[in-house]
């Protein structure tokens, strides 16, 4: 045997969300769509994880979390106000991005200012 020895290789154990309690426990408390609260049960699982949420508490903030993620995905992509400030600018608004091609912009360029 040349080289070195190979190290024992691990079996591939997939996660079984049918067997996870916790998991379980999270889904029954979010009710619904699950494409809707997926997002708001990856949160309420890693909230219990890390020791911010109870077990116990679980069923009384399910709806908090689920609203949060709808909240957070309408905002993303839902209607925004064009006057609405640019982040991390003094004072550009969105709507100062708009470009209007039939702008006689170029005119004043060239130093026109009668019209």
């Amino acid at each position: 045997m040349r080289g070195r020895p190979r190290a024992a290789a691990v079996p591939f154990q997939a996660i079984r969300t049918d067997r996870d309690l916790l998991y379980a426990r999270i889904r029954r408390a979010l009710r619904g769509d699950w494409a809707t609260v997926d997002d708001a049960a990856s949160d309420l699982y890693l909230a219990v994880i890390e020791g911010r949420l109870e077990i116990e508490q679980i069923e009384a903030v399910a709806n908090q979390y689920r609203n949060r993620v709808i909240a957070d995905y309408a905002s993303a992509f839902g209607p925004i106000s064009l006057n609405k400030a640019i982040p991390g600018t003094e004072d550009l608004m969105m709507i100062d991005t708009l470009r209007d091609e039939r702008s006689l912009d170029w005119l004043e360029e060239m130093g026109a200012t009668v019209w």
